[in-house]
């Protein structure tokens, strides 16, 4: 049962960071400021949340998040970050 467990708790923290991403996307819709880096990863994921048969995913999302800011002549910090999981780095 515990094994059961896990993987409900794994699906849910999928579910969440797909609902983020979909987030991001919608706060900044331009492929300049926002953007996956890997598509085959985001993929994986969202074949995971739909297929309870499906393996967690091997490969972690990453993305681009580009701010301007309002500032004249401020440097433009660039992020990468990998989504990850508390529950068992998914």
């Amino acid at each position: 049962m515990i094994l059961g467990t896990t993987k409900m708790a794994n699906q849910e923290a999928a579910e969440i960071q797909i609902s983020e991403l979909d987030l991001l996307s919608s706060m900044f819709p331009y492929e300049e400021e926002f953007a996956v880096t890997d598509q085959l990863a985001l993929a994986e994921l969202k074949y995971y949340v739909e297929n309870e048969s499906a393996e967690v995913p091997s490969s972690k999302v990453q993305f681009l998040l580009n701010i301007k800011t309002e500032v004249p002549n401020a440097s433009t910090v660039i992020v990468i970050k990998p989504l990850s999981a508390d529950s068992s780095e998914l």
